[in-house]
């Protein structure tokens, strides 16, 4: 793991220790959370805080815990279950795809929702990411046919599905024709809504 993570830091990853959030750097997950003395000591020596602050590591108030923190600057992800980086890591690059698809759209705005993101278009909800997983608006009279496709299913969080909403799974957007093509069907169906009042801002 230690070799993996030098090589990594060392001769792959775009970064900049003095500019942690820069919109171009290369995301790193780590799953294996327990593993996060290896990412520390890179992440130290890469130059995102001092060398010595590794001397910290697991002791009470240290931004250095047993598993990655996103205290740290330079931390993506807090890993502890094996494998759940998989799935934070495909939806990171979903929302990547979105973010590209709708870019420089000022109807579009994008908010926390459902434990994940949800874009919204004319303050309408337009599509979302859980996971590794597309939520898409489709609209109740298409939600059968769309159920009917692959790699679809039921929105369903409480045992009681929301009708005109579905999600798709990796599986059937793998393609980024596919992806657009459930982007403009969602896109399609809220613009035939009637336009929200909008809140006077304060």
């Amino acid at each position: 793991m230690a070799e993996i993570l030098g090589c990594l830091f060392f001769k792959h990853l775009r970064y900049d220790p003095k500019n942690p959030m820069w919109e171009e750097r290369d995301k790193l997950v780590l799953s294996k959370g327990h593993a996060s003395p290896g990412l520390f000591s890179n992440m130290a020596v890469s130059g995102y805080f001092e060398t010595s602050e590794m001397q910290t590591l697991r002791q009470f108030g240290s931004r250095l815990q047993g598993h990655p923190d996103l205290k740290c600057p330079g931390v993506e992800f807090c890993g502890g279950s094996l494998g759940i980086g998989l799935s934070y890591s495909i939806g990171n690059a979903l929302a990547a795809k979105l973010d590209e698809y709708f870019e420089g759209r000022e109807d579009v705005e994008v908010r926390k929702m459902f434990g994940g993101l949800c874009y919204m278009l004319s303050s309408h909800m337009c599509c979302g990411i859980i996971g590794e997983t597309l939520i898409a608006r489709v609209g109740p009279d298409s939600y059968s046919d769309c159920l009917a496709k692959q790699h679809v299913k039921e929105m369903d969080f409480t045992g009681k599905a929301m009708k005109g909403m579905v999600c798709v799974s990796p599986d059937g957007i793998k393609q980024d024709s596919e992806l657009a093509a459930w982007l403009g069907f969602c896109e399609k169906f809220v613009k035939t809504l009637p336009p929200k009042k909008q809140k006077d801002k304060k």
